[in-house]
């Protein structure tokens, strides 16, 4: 997903419901720990197709590259160093099972040219059956 105006949501092959939607609207804040060693992520967006919002916050760990974006030399920022929880509220009965369900994620920076922007990846988190 790019979570920002202009950007997607985008289900992976196979994954029930089938979901490609614009982002028609976002807004993040992030702020960093007193110790500047991570970051604090809060993101809220609304998607069009049958009415999907979303939102989701994490942390970051603060790593050169992810620094250097916010030092005007951005690059993009590998997976593995931010995590998430993420919640969809949505307006269709079709894709109920997205406000149903947890969710979990990781995201980076990515740059393409001269255009920065975020991708996460995220997962339905699942009950274990194998435990009594």
């Amino acid at each position: 997903m790019q979570s920002s105006p202009g950007g997607t949501i985008t289900t992976v092959e196979g994954f029930s419901p089938r979901i490609n939607a614009q982002v028609v609207v976002a807004g993040d804040w992030l702020y960093f720990d007193p110790d500047q060693q991570h970051t604090r992520m809060n993101v809220h967006g609304i998607a069009r197709y049958q009415g999907i919002k979303f939102k989701y916050s994490g942390v970051s760990t603060v790593s050169e590259d992810l620094a250097a974006i916010f030092q005007g030399q951005p690059k993009t920022v590998a997976f593995g160093q931010s995590t998430m929880n993420m919640t969809f509220e949505v307006g269709s009965p079709r894709i109920k099972a997205l406000e149903n369900s947890n969710w979990v994620g990781n995201g980076r920076f990515k740059l393409e040219g001269d255009k920065l922007w975020v991708e996460v990846r995220i997962a339905q988190v699942v009950a274990s059956q194998d435990m009594d």
